[in-house]
């Protein structure tokens, strides 16, 4: 819809612009609201937080290789991010409290990122897939993080650069 938008621009077409437009799109992170029945794959933790221990140059630089279950055949776009936060219990609190990002509850104001790939990818119901992340603490705006996704498939390789060497990411992810 973002890139179909350049076809009719109040009666004009602006379709020379669609490259441009999906290139754009392509390689800046999406920071939306998605639909809980766009998660097409069981849901993964890239890094667990404890507060009082975690350290910052543990943040500053995350890195995760993960394997996804595909539950039903169709195609993706992209890697959605988002997180959760446990408040734990205490003797002040009785129970835990969840704050949580995760499509199937309710909004919040952090919404969810999507990484999308440069193009769609055909995948299979139970279909694995192999993902490397690189979270990079950002040099420009402490505030920002880079995220590097590179996927493999068994026919056609995908790659989405955020600011980091793809070729260094599979490498060191152990992806080639």
């Amino acid at each position: 819809e973002k890139v179909g938008f350049w076809n009719n621009v109040y009666g004009f077409n602006f379709n020379s612009l669609i490259p441009i437009a999906k290139k754009n799109i392509m390689t800046t992170p999406l920071i939306d609201t998605i639909r809980s029945n766009a998660i097409i794959s069981d849901v993964k933790e890239i890094i667990n937080v404890n507060c009082q221990t975690i350290t910052i140059e543990q943040l500053n630089n995350i890195e995760k290789k993960l394997e996804f279950l595909i539950q039903q055949k169709t195609n993706y776009h992209g890697v959605s991010f988002w997180f959760d936060v446990t408040f734990p219990q205490t003797q002040s609190l009785l129970q835990p409290i969840i704050l949580s990002c995760h499509p199937a509850n309710p909004p919040t104001h952090w919404k969810q990122t999507c990484v999308l790939l440069g193009e769609e990818l055909k995948v299979e119901k139970d279909e694995i897939i192999e993902i490397g992340v690189l979270i990079k603490k950002s040099v420009l705006n402490p505030r920002h993080y880079s995220i590097c996704v590179m996927t493999q498939d068994k026919e056609q390789e995908q790659e989405q650069d955020g600011n980091a060497t793809v070729e260094l990411l599979k490498q060191h992810l152990g992806l080639k």
